[in-house]
């Protein structure tokens, strides 16, 4: 059982700030007709796939509820949508053990961004707004399920990997 600390709620509460910010920086670069990057989603398959606890649930709720405060989205729909990503990420980890084999690594975090997307696609126009304007088949969400995932193996699966290898040593 992993005890709680104030250094990895620090860093929670840092990383879901961070991702937020930088995702309110970035988004008037992208609107409907470009590619959608959701950093708080990549940071948290990131925290959760590194502390597999319930502080990474808390950390995807937190993050969500976050992205939802910044964005002017329904308030929960992105939380709920994170929670349910953290959970099967530490779920997933947790039950496969072909982690590092990259072909599985980028089918799950394909299917981590269309559960995110359509929690969130779905809970926002389906039953708030009774609109449908091209849904989860839309060129921009198809073009986010292959965009997220490679953003997530260039800024986080590789370099941690990396380190991890220089950390171990070659071995003898």
């Amino acid at each position: 059982m992993m005890r709680w600390s104030w250094r990895q709620t620090t860093l929670a509460l840092f990383m879901a700030l961070a991702a937020n910010g930088l995702q309110s920086l970035l988004s008037p670069m992208w609107h409907y007709s470009r590619p959608f990057m959701d950093f708080p989603l990549l940071v948290t398959i990131f925290y959760a796939s590194l502390y597999p606890s319930t502080g990474a649930l808390l950390m995807g709720w937190t993050t969500g509820l976050f992205q939802d405060l910044f964005s002017g989205n329904a308030l929960g729909v992105n939380a709920l949508a994170k929670l349910v990503v953290a959970y099967l990420v530490i779920y997933l980890n947790e039950k496969l053990e072909v982690q590092d084999f990259l072909p599985v690594q980028i089918a799950l975090l394909v299917l981590y961004v269309a559960i995110d997307g359509c929690i969130g696609y779905l809970g926002v126009t389906q039953f708030l707004q009774k609109t449908w304007q091209g849904g989860i088949f839309s060129p921009n969400f198809l073009f986010s399920m292959l965009i997220n995932p490679l953003t997530y193996l260039v800024l986080f699966h590789f370099p941690a990997r990396r380190m991890r290898r220089k950390t171990l040593g070659t071995g003898g």
